[in-house]
């Protein structure tokens, strides 16, 4: 097996180990996204209950009603900051393993680059191989038809 083709082996080989971080980026890429679409329906959600508390302060309702929207409201913006929380983490994760795929791709061309080097070389080396051969045979034929 020439070297060129041990390299287009290879190439195959650390392609697919992009091609397995291509599909984990996009995987932590649909999880960022539900992250963020969470943390954008918390804080539609909280914004409603903050114009209902505000309503209720405005119509005077009992301390009672008003304790408990303040209590729902400090649990829901407990909720949002652990929402956050996930957010920059799924958004760390997902930078991190786009620099696993940007570094897999970057020797995924490498290899490829090599491999096409070394073809290149190889059909010089066949091309200068066969010129040789070929005056050999007429300088053979020369040579014949000069003792006729």
């Amino acid at each position: 097996m020439t070297r060129s083709k041990r390299l287009y082996r290879i190439a195959d080989h650390v392609g697919q180990d992009q091609e397995a971080a291509a599909r984990e980026l996009t995987r932590l890429g649909g999880q960022l996204q539900e992250h963020e679409e969470q943390l954008a329906r918390l804080h539609e959600y909280c914004q409603g209950y903050h114009q209902q508390l505000a309503e209720a302060q405005a119509r005077g309702g009992s301390a009672a009603r008003l304790a408990n929207y303040s209590q729902f409201l400090a649990r829901l913006n407990e909720a949002i900051r652990q929402q956050e929380h996930n957010v920059a983490s799924a958004g760390r994760a997902f930078e991190q393993q786009r620099q696993v795929w940007i570094e897999a791709r970057a020797r995924v061309k490498a290899v490829e680059k090599a491999a096409e080097r070394c073809a290149a070389e190889e059909a010089r080396t066949e091309e200068k191989r066969e010129q040789r051969h070929n005056d050999d045979l007429n300088l053979t034929r020369l040579m014949r038809g000069k003792q006729s």
